[in-house]
């Protein structure tokens, strides 16, 4: 690059080739063991690894991504997407929970959940959001009138999991 010829850089960087699943997973393993230990130091199991959905999408997508999420538990900026999805996930989660008691739930009140919820962080503007937002309501809106017709419940809402990596 011109630009670090400028910065005085001689030394010619060459792209890496791209790692498969098995060498990023040997990568990880002996890289990390330590984080590893730091992040599961209150786990009941020892040695046992608590993953959620998210952390195994983030270290499928990319380990070093899971690495500052996870591990060193770096902030992340929040994505429209993700606000959005966050806030319908705990509408869903409350409703199910809710009928799964006994209870009764109405739109309005799960309307105020989703309001309760929602970031305007990281909108293209203030209209985007608006529309993202009253999308949401509407959503809830059908969501209701469909679940009032379904007789079957979900057989877990949130359900945890752990299991033990190797340590050969």
């Amino acid at each position: 690059s011109v630009f670090l010829q400028e910065i005085g850089a001689r030394q010619e960087l060459k792209p890496q080739d791209k790692a498969g699943a098995a060498e990023k997973l040997a990568y990880f393993e002996r890289k990390h063991e330590k984080e590893l230990s730091k992040a599961n130091a209150g786990n009941k199991a020892p040695g046992a690894v608590i993953l959620s959905n998210y952390a195994i999408d983030d270290y499928l997508t990319c380990p070093y991504k899971y690495k500052l999420i996870h591990l060193l538990k770096l902030p992340i900026r929040e994505q429209p997407n993700i606000v959005y999805g966050q806030a319908i996930h705990k509408v869903a989660s409350e409703y199910y929970r809710l009928r799964s008691e006994g209870k009764s739930t109405d739109t309005e009140a799960l309307k105020e959940i989703f309001t309760g919820m929602w970031k305007p962080s990281g909108f293209i503007s203030r209209e985007h959001e608006k529309r993202r937002y009253e999308h949401g309501l509407d959503v809830i809106s059908r969501f209701m009138r469909a679940e009032e017709k379904n007789t079957r419940l979900p057989l877990f809402i949130e359900k945890s999991f752990e299991f033990k990596l190797d340590t050969n």
